[in-house]
């Protein structure tokens, strides 16, 4: 993964950790677009320069203060490093001129041939397994996939989930609301079944949707009445 792509997962879990300090790793794996098990070696990289922990199957900041300062650090070091490397042909951005190709080799002389051996026969040989505990960490990650998770005591599918969190972040944080109903003067949700079917986003400020939005299937209504969207025609 190139690291633009880990730049980019970061900051999603930044922002995932500026809403809640205690959350399941399969949830974060969900917003990530991650199984759990990546999400895990992820974690183990990370966990070098930036502070959190894992208790059970919870991520968990105990402070968050020193959590963003660390994440800012890693950023900030990723850029020197960035703007170093271009820095490397020199002041007026000239590679040097590349050195001449080596004289070839002398050919050997060719040795007898050797008799040909008659073919062995093929063996089959069964694909490797993964270990046991491997093999059912991945099964238990693919089941909490298709489960409803928690989205501030609402519970959605990963889909749903993962559009109502980066909508969240579009607000600057601000959560949405579970409501009975939604009209075009409503802010709040309507959830059925794991998945969202209403929603009304009624004068939040908002310029654009994310992408994520095209993930809730069960979407039945949506309302932005009194909001700044940009239509672009097609």
């Amino acid at each position: 993964m190139h690291r633009d792509d880990d730049m980019a997962l970061l900051e999603k879990f930044k922002g995932v950790i500026a809403i809640s300090q205690r959350i399941r790793k399969s949830e974060v794996a969900a917003v990530l677009g991650l199984t759990e098990i990546e999400l895990i070696e992820k974690l183990i990289a990370w966990g070098r320069e930036i502070p959190f922990k894992i208790d059970g199957d919870m991520i968990v900041v105990d402070d968050l203060a020193n959590f963003t300062a660390a994440m800012d650090a890693q950023f900030d070091s990723w850029t020197r490093t960035e703007k170093a490397g271009a820095g490397k042909l020199g002041k007026l951005g000239v590679a040097s001129k590349p050195a001449p190709p080596a004289a070839p080799s002398p050919v050997p002389a060719r040795a007898p041939r050797a008799p040909v051996a008659e073919p062995v026969p093929a063996v089959s040989i069964p694909p490797a397994r993964l270990p046991a505990a491997a093999a059912a960490a991945r099964r238990k990650a693919e089941a909490e996939a298709r489960e409803p998770r928690d989205y501030h005591g609402t519970a959605l599918a990963a889909g749903d989930l993962a559009a109502m969190m980066d909508l969240e972040r579009a607000l600057g944080g601000k959560p949405i609301p579970l409501v009975q109903d939604v009209d075009y003067d409503t802010f709040g949700l309507v959830a059925c079944g794991g998945h969202v079917v209403g929603l009304g986003l009624y004068k939040q400020g908002l310029t654009s949707l994310p992408e994520s939005i095209g993930q809730l299937q069960s979407l039945n209504e949506l309302y932005v009445d009194n909001n700044q969207l940009v239509i672009i025609e097609i």
